[in-house]
């Protein structure tokens, strides 16, 4: 569905072309990394450097000044269960006009001491405040508050979206709808709703996958131009190893060397533990590659990682 069907704000786009999110589809998907929980607790439950959330009222007026470029919010207040405290916040020269009669809720860092340092506070419903909030992943500019409106308005106004799992595997696997799914993902009641939100999502991303792998393993006929290479330099690049390969890396080797050598596409995955040996047969696939005048690389998840391999694979080759 198209973000125009929907009619965002330019301000609620703006923000959707900063995250590159094109689609209500994409909007929907775009799942928090985490969720923190709140729930309100008792004073005889902060701990020192610990996040602490509580229900209290005003009972000393909040007094502002600066430091530097910073303002500094000071005051006190009295919790639910009697217990008085008092209240720092920086940078929010707003927050001497809390309201006294009303009761907050805040959340902060316990200092010891009666002392907490605040990181918000809300004079909302505590049902909108408390519960299991999603944490979605930022960019610069945009707020967590900017992510969970538009959001919001998405479900809301969404109409009926179906990611074509069928009814017959939902009820065989026991899995919630695409639609109830995603209403969890984004605000789950429970964590046993957001368990089922994502066994639901997981489910389905993995079965498309796997139909894709299915799609590739197909296309595995699709013929090409063959290439013959001389494997000399393989062989001697493996009797030239400080040790000997194993009986599964030289069946990996062999089949891959068999796939490259033939004139259909490979598609193949490597699996093996972590200290298994893959590294070496991907180098010698690598070599074989550049000896049917193909280019290759190694991906790898970080930096470390990198120069780690160039370094063994440069002692290797």
């Amino acid at each position: 569905m198209d973000l125009k069907e929907l009619k965002y704000t330019k301000h609620r786009l703006d923000i959707l072309a900063k995250l590159g999110l094109e689609s209500v589809e994409a909007v929907l998907s775009y799942y928090p990394f985490r969720y923190d929980q709140l729930a309100l607790m008792e004073y005889k439950d902060f701990k020192e450097g610990e996040r602490v959330v509580f229900q209290a009222r005003l009972i000393k007026a909040p007094s502002t000044y600066r430091r530097g470029p910073r303002s500094i919010t000071r005051f006190s207040v009295l919790t639910n269960d009697e217990q008085e405290l008092f209240l720092t916040i920086f940078n929010r020269p707003w927050a001497k006009n809390i309201n006294p009669e009303h009761n907050l809720i805040f959340i902060g860092i316990y200092q010891g001491e009666r002392r907490v340092s605040l990181i918000n506070y809300y004079d909302k419903d505590p049902n909108l405040v408390l519960g299991i909030i999603p944490i979605y992943p930022l960019k610069n500019g945009v707020s967590q508050n900017d992510i969970r409106k538009i959001i919001d308005f998405t479900i809301k106004n969404k109409g009926s979206l179906d990611d074509r799992l069928s009814r017959d595997l939902e009820d065989r696997h026991g899995l919630i709808s695409y639609d109830e799914a995603i209403k969890a993902i984004h605000r789950p009641q429970s964590i046993d709703d957001l368990k089922k939100a994502l066994a639901r999502l997981k489910y389905s991303e993995f079965l498309k996958f796997y139909l894709n792998l299915l799609l590739l393993k197909s296309d595995k006929e699709t013929k090409r131009p063959l290439v013959r290479f001389d494997r000399t330099l393989i062989d001697d690049l493996i009797l030239k190893l400080p040790y000997e390969l194993t009986k599964d890396q030289k069946q990996a080797v062999e089949e891959i060397l068999s796939d490259l050598s033939s004139d259909h596409v490979m598609y193949r995955l490597l699996e093996g533990d972590v200290g298994s040996g893959k590294t070496i047969v991907a180098a010698i696939a690598l070599l074989a590659n550049y000896l049917r005048g193909k280019s290759g690389a190694i991906m790898v998840p970080t930096e470390i990682l990198a120069k780690q391999h160039y370094k063994s694979l440069k002692e290797v080759l």
